[in-house]
């Protein structure tokens, strides 16, 4: 059993997991989709969200977590957030 899903995110997971860097200096991000038909429903983003605040990276903003049942094109909402999101950056 993989310990996450999909499968480009299980690189990074795995390293940030086994080598905790110091990322103190390093502000993030996060948009997980998937569909809340799941019971892990944007768990890959959330596993990989606390790997990094486990290393002493800075979450900015809150996650953008998109059921794709909810939306005809999913990547709409991202696109929106990407933009308020990028705001907040300037603003830190």
């Amino acid at each position: 059993m993989r310990a996450i899903s999909p499968d480009n995110l299980l690189p990074l997971y795995e390293e940030l997991k086994e080598q905790q860097p110091n990322l103190a200096n390093v502000r993030f991000g996060a948009i997980g989709i998937g569909s809340r038909e799941y019971d892990t429903f944007c768990g890959a983003v959330e596993k990989v969200e606390t790997e990094l605040k486990s290393c002493g990276a800075q979450q900015i903003g809150e996650t953008l977590k998109i059921n794709i049942l909810d939306h005809d094109i999913p990547e709409d909402p991202a696109e929106l957030w990407l933009a308020e999101w990028k705001n907040l950056l300037k603003n830190d």
